[in-house]
């Protein structure tokens, strides 16, 4: 017998062995392909062991040891390694078509839980029920007490037996276990006398069953026989969404049995308590019919309807989704698709109409609006919801504690009010400060929004008008003068043009490539020989393009299949050649009145005019104010202060432009002697005084004799306005007195002191140099007696008096003078190319180019020619210069030499003699050089003055000079050989020459000049 048994153990080893090796050598293969061979090896197994059954071995994804001291088991779901079954499934073409037709996003309810694979806990020990059906493979513990101890553990054979040393057989399979264990107990109370039985299920079997249909991975799937139909779809990776939650069977022999699992995901239904047996079949068939909910409801979404019926009730379907998010009126409106293949839409009549396939219910509110409460909104603590049954103030809402904040702006609020009947928002304009004085109180009314600021928002609130006001002026400038967007290329119009932009009719339309494009790349400075061939091309009368200049230039030439005749293409792009020549010369306003030019038309050719992009949308503070979009304002009011201006647009429900506008009629100016000048917001009946103390007050410097008021009064009937000037006396009373009304201006004149006008500073020969503080009005003499007087070396006629505002007019007259010089360049290439310059003149063209940015970049030194001599000033008053703040003054020491500069054979200084004239000097100097332009001498003077001199044979000046002074020959131009020319640069060589002089003689006599600062 024990020779038997150690055979059968061997066998059975084996056998389980085989079974292993026989999973591993396939594993790819799936549980699936490998169930029938699993049972049939299972069977064999228990066969072996004479009845009693062993644990089938599982894949690798659903193990389940056979020891009875594990208590779960997580059973993972069965999903390739590729898939992303654990992940939300992609929106389904049903989601589509119903979200796209309800007009809003909808997605078919349940899948996000029964979607997904999801690992299950299976129970192996423990108390069961009852009604547990035991089977083959059930482990029973069995506890004898009494006369007979002795404790069993055996398993329901495949007979269904249970059988225990000494007691007869008694029958399992297929019955209750409540049944079974009342049976037992009976059965070893009459085996043995005065024992007490225990019996309990110790482990329950496993059942395979099959999982088929619309779910992510069928197959076979293995659990106990205390799981449900659920944990067989989740472990199969949840059902697709082309799958039924609704009409899922369960094939039990020759026995079909419904299981809906919306009963189990929702609160509604009763779902049957369903445990899988073996050899169970699940299947989940296609998805029914559909209908879906959005609106207020909880879980808005697509819904399948029940095996065989036609709908669902509006009622049965709102609760199904949760119910009402919110106790009120509603509208319920139903999304019908018609014969003709049109959708439909109509209210139902009441809760108990039926909803059908395909058709769509809205739960929409049918009274949302607000009653009987106005909301203060804003940065207060206060805000919020207050009644207004009772006539509520707006005085009383202002007054209580903490609704005004902690720094309010007390002169401008708003409150936005709803008509009843149309729902139109307007703003109401008030004062905190009247409101609070009872001034200008008022009845607030159901939905009203008071709006007080803090004086940070008001500020934002000012700056947000002045960005608005300065761009609406940017846009103005632009339309009167489009030169000056600098931001926009010109386009150039293509004409008869039948596509490309061609409009109905022939008329000209914006072509979409246009024939000739200027590169993006940074602008190429043409050569001189580029410089012939462009003023040549431009000026012809027959117009060629040379297509290695263009490319040189960085211009592409490309021809469309819609074009103009070949002059007008040609035109186009010699313009644009200019253009391109001119923004690499130079980005001057004289290149852009050249490149607004036309040009010229001849027989047969088109003028191509400019053509400038339309205006940018105003965006002030990144909003687009041309956009009227009123954003939905917040349910309630909140007490968040606003950062920017679309928070606040936001908070009130209106219009960004609508608000600005709106801010704009409430403006007023106040500016001079107060402490803080500038634009205040201000409401109605908001007197002066208080204007003026959230100005800071005044200052102490302040006119009391009056104030000048100009102000603007409106005659909307006659649509006249009359604007006058006034002056109040600054008097608390007067101020009170004055309301202040949109628009006014008030200036607080300053009281006039000629103390500390500025600074001015002497240095040179003074006796006490530096920087002196001036009253206005005050005389370069009288500064000079302040500096201790002059020293004895000192020589006031070589006096150097610098002043800021003469500087500055130099510089324009610089800029003035490179325009000049640009625009002859332009008639010297144009005379060069027509004339068949050689390439000598071409590079004087360049050195001329050279010298007007030499222009451009010469720096002005603003001197100011005086008589500084004491005894002069003294006998001469009205040559005394009134000082200016930022004045320089610089007395030199006196020089003892005269300087020769300019085209001489040996240029420098010589030792200043009484009576020598400037011949003389010239001809210590060698005389004139070869290419001298001796009728264009000068000479520049101590005092910053200069003359020409007149050389001719005849009459030379014979005027001595005075030490100090520079003599300057300039060089003669006219080798150029344009007549026109030289003389209009010859003028400007001259004038640059006089400065070059002035400025070589300073720095010979070692005197040091400050520029103006």
């Amino acid at each position: 017998m024990g020779r038997k048994k150690s055979i059968l153990r061997v066998v059975s080893a084996l056998a389980v062995a085989a079974a292993v090796a026989a999973l591993l050598a396939c594993p790819q293969q799936g549980f699936a392909q490998s169930s029938s061979t699993r049972n049939v090896l299972t069977q064999a197994l228990q066969n072996l062991v004479n009845g009693t059954p062993i644990s089938p071995v599982q894949n690798q994804s659903q193990t389940i040891p056979p020891s009875v001291t594990s208590q779960q088991t997580v059973i993972a779901p069965n999903v390739q390694a590729s898939q992303s079954l654990l992940y939300a499934q992609p929106q389904s073409r049903l989601e589509q078509i119903m979200s796209a037709r309800a007009g809003r996003p909808l997605t078919q309810f349940g899948y996000n839980l029964l979607g997904t694979g999801q690992a299950v806990v299976s129970t192996q020990v423990g108390q069961v029920q009852d009604d547990y059906v035991l089977g083959p493979g059930d482990l029973i513990d069995i506890a004898l007490r009494g006369q007979n101890t002795s404790e069993y553990r055996v398993y329901v054979d495949r007979d269904g037996r249970v059988i225990i040393p000494g007691v007869a057989p008694v029958a399992a399979g297929g019955r209750r276990f409540g049944d079974f264990r009342a049976d037992l107990v009976a059965a070893i109370r009459k085996a043995f006398v005065a024992t007490d039985a225990y019996v309990s299920v110790a482990q329950v079997r496993q059942v395979g069953v099959l999982v088929s249909g619309a779910v992510n991975n069928p197959g076979v799937r293995t659990l106990t026989a205390l799981s449900t139909p659920l944990d067989a779809i989740l472990v199969s990776g949840g059902v697709q969404k082309t799958g039924s939650l609704r009409n899922v069977k369960i094939v039990r022999g020759d026995r079909v049995i419904p299981y809906d699992l919306y009963d189990v995901i929702t609160q509604h239904g009763h779902p049957r308590q369903v445990t899988l047996a073996d050899g169970d079949r699940i299947i989940v068939p296609p998805l029914g019919a559909t209908v879906a909910v959005t609106g207020w409801v909880r879980v808005p979404g697509i819904y399948e309807l029940p095996t065989g019926a036609a709908g669902l009730s509006a009622k049965s379907l709102i609760a199904l989704a949760g119910g009402l998010e919110v106790r009120g009126r509603y509208r319920l409106v139903v999304m019908r698709v018609a014969k003709d293949g049109r959708q439909e839409i109509s209210p139902l009549q009441n809760e108990g109409s039926l909803i059908r396939d395909s058709e769509i219910l809205y739960a929409e509110p049918a009274a949302e609006e607000v009653t009987g409460g106005a909301a203060l909104a804003g940065g207060q603590p206060m805000a919020g919801q207050f009644s207004v049954s009772h006539a509520q103030k707006l005085s009383a809402i202002l007054k209580e504690p903490g609704a005004m904040g902690d720094s309010p702006y007390a002169l401008f609020g708003i409150v936005v009010r709803s008509d009843p009947q149309s729902s139109i928002k307007t703003l109401v304009a008030f004062a905190p400060s009247s409101v609070l004085e009872g001034v200008d109180d008022m009845d607030l009314r159901s939905n009203d929004i008071v709006r007080v600021f803090s004086t940070r928002e008001a500020a934002m609130l000012l700056k947000t008008v002045k960005d608005y006001q300065d761009e609406q002026q940017a846009i103005a400038e632009y339309s009167n003068n489009p030169q000056l967007a600098e931001q926009t290329a010109p386009t150039l119009m293509q004409p008869n043009s039948s596509n490309n932009g061609g409009t109905a009719g022939g008329q000209p339309g914006l072509a979409a490539t246009t024939n000739s494009t200027l590169s993006a790349a940074a602008p190429v400075t043409p050569s001189p020989g580029q410089v012939s061939q462009l003023a040549q091309a431009v000026n012809s009368s027959n117009p060629a393009l040379n297509p290695a200049l263009a490319a040189q230039l960085g211009v592409s030439s490309t021809t469309g299949q819609n074009q103009s005749t070949p002059q007008s293409v040609a035109q186009s792009q010699q313009y644009q050649l200019l253009q391109q020549y001119l923004a690499a010369t130079s980005q001057t306003a004289a290149a852009n009145s050249v490149q607004a030019a036309a040009l010229p038309a001849t027989a047969g050719q088109t003028v191509l005019p400019l053509v400038t992009q339309p205006p940018p949308p105003t965006i002030v503070g990144g909003i687009n104010l041309d956009q009227e979009i009123v954003p939905n304002p917040p349910p309630v009011a909140t007490n968040t202060a606003v950062q920017n201006f679309t928070q606040l647009t936001t908070q009130l429900g209106i219009a960004p432009l609508v608000l600005i506008n709106f801010l704009v009629d409430h403006q007023v100016t106040i500016e001079g002697a107060v402490n803080g000048p500038g634009v205040y917001l201000v409401g109605p009946h908001v007197n002066l005084k208080d204007l003026v103390a959230a100005a800071g007050g005044t200052s102490d410097w302040a006119d009391q004799s009056g104030i000048e008021l100009l102000s603007t009064r409106l005659d909307p009937a006659s649509g006249r306005a009359s604007t006058e000037r006034q002056t109040l006396s600054l008097q608390e009373a007067s101020l009170q007195n004055y309301m202040v009304q949109p628009h006014d201006e008030i200036r607080f004149n300053k009281i006039y002191s000629p103390a500390n006008a500025g600074t001015v500073t002497i240095t040179g020969e003074v006796r006490s140099p530096g920087t002196y503080t001036i009253m206005k009005g005050e005389h370069l003499s009288q500064l000079m007696v302040r500096a201790g007087g002059l020293t004895d070396i000192a020589y006031p006629y070589g006096t150097v008096f610098l002043r800021k505002s003469v500087a500055a007019l130099e510089e324009m007259g610089f800029q003035k003078a490179a325009d000049e010089v640009q625009k002859q360049f332009l008639v010297g290439t144009s005379f060069a190319a027509s004339s068949g310059a050689n390439n000598a003149n071409n590079a004087n063209l360049t050195a001329l180019a050279q010298f007007a940015n030499m222009l451009r970049q010469q720096k002005p030194l603003g001197r100011v020619s005086i008589q500084a001599d004491p005894s002069v000033l003294a006998a001469h008053p009205d040559e005394d210069p009134i000082l200016q703040p930022g004045d320089y003054i610089m007395v030199p020491s006196r020089p003892n030499t005269v300087t020769v500069l300019g085209s001489v054979n040996q240029p420098g200084s010589f030792v200043f003699k009484p009576g020598m004239r400037p011949q003389d000097y010239i001809d210590l100097a060698g005389g004139y050089a070869t290419y001298s332009d001796e009728d264009w001498t000068y000479v520049v003077y101590p005092d910053g003055t200069a003359q020409r001199l007149d050389t001719s044979w005849f009459s030379f000046d014979k005027k001595e000079i005075p030490p100090g002074s520079v003599i300057w020959v300039p060089r003669d131009i006219l080798p150029i050989n344009w007549q026109q020319l030289g003389v209009d640069v010859a003028k400007i060589f001259s004038d640059m020459a006089v400065s070059a002089a002035y400025l070589i003689a300073l720095d010979r006599n070692n005197i040091k000049v400050a520029p103006p600062h």
